[in-house]
């Protein structure tokens, strides 16, 4: 029997930042690999690991590994973080289901879960406070917090209906906002915004309240929390 919870991490992290890749050119077995900016994320690489490997999933000898990488924009180095997973029949179904080619889609069967939704969340998820015009704060009189997820790989049509999924679980409305590419001008993208305010922020953050899967590096997505 494949186990509940870390099926539903896999999957949060499909939605997120993780992503299956096929060996032997599209022809082989699909392994799983999540990647993070700087090794301050280290911590959020262990909890994935472990959940993962629940499922039977073995990962390559030394993870989570660092390596250093060129920045594409300012061509500085820079250090990452990355897992990733031998292949694995259950990952091979899976991108069957989550890619067309080699670009990832959103399946129609997607089911959201408190533990997917809490995935994704820490993969891509944002919470900004604002005062008007100026940055506010959990703790700043007038401060609003606004929720976000960061979707820029999927179409229009797919962040519309991952929107509306999130609206039918959570009881929270949402906007697909087209943002503007800086790399490349002219060029847009769709990211999710929860419309709501406070009422509706603390709705979504009480659904994914799981302390013991969230790290200390990113404790700072949930600053308020439950208590806006």
């Amino acid at each position: 029997m494949i186990d509940s919870v870390g099926y539903q991490a896999l999957i949060g992290s499909l939605l997120g930042d993780g992503g299956l890749t096929l060996s032997h050119g599209n022809r082989g077995s699909a392994g799983f690999s999540l990647s993070q900016s700087g090794v301050v994320h280290l911590d959020w690489l262990v909890v994935v690991m472990g959940l993962i490997r629940r499922l039977g999933i073995e990962f390559e000898p030394g993870c989570p590994k660092v390596r250093i990488r060129e920045s594409h924009r300012s061509g500085e180095p820079y250090e990452y973080c990355y897992i990733r997973t031998r292949t694995n029949s259950l990952l091979t179904a899976l991108h069957k289901v989550w890619y067309s080619g080699r670009k990832k889609v959103i399946p129609l069967s997607l089911v959201l879960t408190p533990i997917i939704t809490l995935v994704w969340y820490i993969d891509d998820g944002c919470l900004a406070w604002t005062r008007g015009d100026k940055t506010g704060g959990p703790n700043i009189p007038g401060s609003s917090p606004q929720i976000s997820f960061s979707t820029a790989n999927f179409t229009p049509e797919e962040v519309e209906y991952l929107g509306q999924k999130v609206k039918d679980v959570i009881g929270v409305d949402y906007h697909v906002y087209m943002g503007q590419d800086k790399r490349y001008p002219g060029n847009t993208y769709p990211e999710l915004y929860i419309k709501g305010g406070r009422g509706a922020a603390k709705k979504l953050l009480s659904y994914i309240d799981m302390p013991e899967l969230i790290p200390s590096s990113y404790r700072y997505k949930f600053e308020g929390g439950c208590n806006l």
